[in-house]
């Protein structure tokens, strides 16, 4: 299959949304037009591959000037802003060497995961152009709160007639979840969903147990976006309240340097310490390594409304090491009823049942680490193989 990507970021880019992109389109022959900027991934081993950035737009209309902003207030603002931004996106331009190029590839379908004016114009302009279906995959409610209908309503109803006209014509979208699937099948009518997450590219799916006298070694990793970062420092807090079964233990907190840089000052804790990212390699290995596997998601409401249908891409890797996972959030989040549906982890919603989930886990470790070994085995394969990916990709060609 030839896949032809347009999103504001290459997937050469080394992080989570990057790697989870490479992972998923795997084995098929791509080219990528993307806007912003991208930081080359140098061990390529696709079949085909080939990117390029699209030239920059007419400068049709500029940002207000800063003179100007005291007379209009804050809400009208955000409004004009959102016009000019909008409006940039559909001035972008390829040149007829590129759009030749393209046509030589001969793509089956456009690929996008939306979410930005760029992505979203350009796919539509592109499958105008050569006739395609423009397929969808959401990875995230952005069409609820990235595209905020209190910045500018007009807006938000063109994007989102645009999107609902290339899922009609296409009939198909991807989705990450089933809870996800659920709510748009009933929001968008006449479409088929397909649910697909992180495909991961291997399954060494070990039990190694708790030995004895061992440090017992908790992890975390990820961003302290979205809220993250005040779940955090609560369970940080909490640990160092807690013995736990009289086993020693560290919390291992990793996130990505920006991350790292703006929050390392707050992390003074004597079982919690936090470490700059890590190349993807290594932390596989650091994952395998732990006994469990932590997530955290905000308990704000305006963060569970952009995290609600989402499945972490952090999740589907702790699921290939076979650990037992222990997510802090809300309940309602799909992230949470995931682990817990397919028995792989345990879901704490306040710090009382996080403790007893760890006190639990601790004291009953061989018992639940196999348990959950099974179980993540059997998910792997059922949502998380390339058999599986490929099954639904074949449903989009049309």
């Amino acid at each position: 299959m030839n896949i032809l990507i347009v999103n504001n970021y290459s997937l050469q880019e080394n992080t989570p949304l990057g790697i989870t992109l490479r992972n998923l389109l795997f084995h098929y022959n791509l080219m990528e037009v993307y806007n912003l900027r991208s930081v080359k991934y140098q061990d390529q081993q696709l079949p085909y591959f080939e990117s390029f950035q699209i030239s920059k737009n007419k400068k049709i209309i500029n940002d207000m000037p800063f003179e100007l902003r005291s007379k209009f207030n804050k809400v009208r603002y955000a409004k004009i802003k959102e016009y000019v931004k909008y409006t940039k996106s559909l001035f972008h331009v390829l040149s007829k060497k590129n759009i030749q190029r393209i046509k030589e590839f001969n793509p089956d379908i456009i690929y996008t995961i939306g979410e930005s004016y760029f992505a979203i114009n350009f796919s539509s302009y592109l499958s105008k152009l050569l006739d395609i279906n423009v397929i969808y995959h959401f990875m995230d409610n952005w069409i609820d709160t990235s595209f905020n209908i209190v910045k500018n309503r007009l807006i938000n109803r063109l994007i989102l007639g645009k999107i609902y006209n290339q899922m009609t014509k296409s009939r198909n979208a991807l989705v990450i979840s089933d809870l996800m699937k659920k709510e748009y099948e009933n929001r968008f009518k006449n479409i088929e969903f397909h649910v697909i997450g992180n495909i991961l590219t291997n399954n060494n799916l070990t039990n190694l147990g708790l030995k004895d006298g061992k440090e017992f070694q908790l992890l975390y990793m990820g961003g302290l976006h979205i809220g993250r970062i005040e779940t955090i420092m609560e369970m940080c807090k909490l640990l160092d309240s807690q013995r736990l079964m009289n086993v020693p233990f560290m919390f291992n907190i990793y996130v990505p340097k920006g991350h790292y840089n703006k929050y390392q000052h707050l992390f003074n804790f004597k079982n919690s310490r936090i470490f700059n990212e890590v190349d993807n390699t290594k932390a596989q290995v650091l994952i395998r390594k732990a006994d469990i596997l932590i997530h955290v998601e905000s308990f704000k409401q305006e963060n569970i409304e952009y995290t609600k249908y989402s499945l972490s891409t952090k999740i589907t890797e702790y699921i290939s090491a076979g650990r037992p996972i222990i997510i802090y959030g809300p309940s309602e989040i799909n992230s949470a009823q995931y682990i817990v549906n397919n028995q792989i982890g345990f879901n704490a919603t306040t710090i009382d049942s996080l403790i007893v989930y760890l006190q639990n886990i601790i004291q009953n470790y061989d018992e639940i680490a196999q348990k959950i070994n099974a179980n993540s085995s059997l998910l792997f394969n059922k949502r998380h193989s390339y058999e599986y990916r490929n099954s639904i990709f074949n449903k989009l060609k049309g």
